[in-house]
């Protein structure tokens, strides 16, 4: 039987967690009170999708250099293209009151997704953009992956996993939270939370090819509901919730959605759910910040602001995705592939 290329529904409920992203954020807290756990079902829906695009190329003929290029085109255009967004907003924030300019020393690593070294502003390792820290353990995931495909077999796979699910279980045992990875204080945390989740859509890859993941037939747009619930949950949930989504939660959405796809008439709603899903992840903060200042200084409601935002920040960052990172991918895609063996075109994987 031949292999699915596109799991439609996996990346319709990313754009889903992305919103959830968005309104926590905004909300503070207030209506989606796990917001913060999304990034744990995209860790979970990347190694699936890592795994499916790349694993066999990386078995075969695929080099680590052009694995890493072909992700760093992947991620790089938007997230340095929302950085600047933020440094923009900073920057203007600053000179209004006054400030110091000194932070913008911290931009070149911002650029590269890298923790600031120096600390200046504590406790965000990622202070221009902090949602970049997810990209950065992103990035360290697949790049440990693809470093050692023939060594990671499945017994070794499911060694790592249950290895970096005990040292996340104790980080959230301590931590009180899944809120990790984020701050200095719990960087390190970052690893097992990444490698875990990460790890566990690889191995669920491997196991859906052979056919051992069967799920009963589920609406994705249940699926898209109960994904938003689950986020909802208020924030004061003792640790042992995290640790269920994490565990338990998320990888049974993730086989559900690999096994059950959109009806026609759904389709263009979840390719836009789709599309919009990496754009609005780095776009939302640097959004709010600019449209809240935009209507506080006409003097709008809060209320009215945040329904405003709420519909105008995906309209706004969908908008990124069709006129900027949509051509540049087509173009990056094409250098890559006149500038590299084996031009063969990968099935790419949507990012964070």
């Amino acid at each position: 039987m031949g292999e699915r290329q596109h799991y439609l529904t996996l990346d319709a409920l990313r754009g889903v967690a992305a919103v959830a992203v968005m309104i926590y954020h905004q909300q503070q807290t207030t209506v989606i009170g796990h917001g913060y756990l999304a990034v744990d079902f995209f860790f979970i829906l990347s190694g699936f999708v890592i795994a499916k695009a790349y694993e066999r190329r990386l078995l075969s003929d695929m080099s680590f250099r052009r694995f890493a290029l072909i992700r760093i085109a992947r991620l790089y255009p938007l997230l340095i293209a929302a950085t600047l967004v933020a440094a923009a907003y900073m920057t203007m924030s600053s000179i209004r009151r006054g400030d110091d300019l000194g932070w913008l020393a911290l931009l070149p690593t911002a650029l590269l997704a890298l923790p600031d070294p120096t600390g200046a502003l504590a406790p965000d390792p990622f202070p221009l953009l902090p949602v970049v820290w997810s990209l950065f353990f992103e990035l360290l995931a697949n790049f440990l992956y693809a470093s050692c495909p023939r060594w990671l077999s499945t017994r070794r796979l499911l060694a790592v996993i249950a290895l970096n699910g005990l040292l996340l279980m104790f980080a959230l045992i301590h931590h009180g939270n899944g809120e990790l990875g984020n701050t200095y204080a719990t960087l390190w945390a970052g690893v097992p939370r990444v490698l875990f989740s990460f790890l566990t859509g690889v191995l669920f890859f491997r196991l859906n090819a052979m056919g051992r993941l069967p799920f009963p037939s589920v609406s994705p747009l249940l699926l898209a509901a109960c994904l938003f619930g689950v986020l909802a949950v208020p924030h004061d949930a003792p640790w042992s919730y995290d640790a269920a989504c994490i565990f338990l939660g998320f990888p049974l959405f993730l086989i559900a959605a690999m096994n059950n796809e959109p009806t026609p008439r759904w389709t263009a709603i979840a390719r836009v759910s789709a599309d919009v899903s990496y754009p609005l992840y780095l776009f939302h903060l640097p959004l709010l910040l600019w449209l809240g200042f935009t209507l506080t200084h006409f003097a709008i409601p809060a209320r009215a602001q945040h329904l405003f935002e709420l519909v105008a920040v995906p309209i706004l960052a969908y908008g990124s995705y069709v006129l900027f990172d949509r051509p540049i991918q087509a173009f990056l895609k094409a250098r890559l592939a006149g500038s590299l063996p084996r031009p063969s075109q990968p099935s790419e994987a949507p990012a964070l």
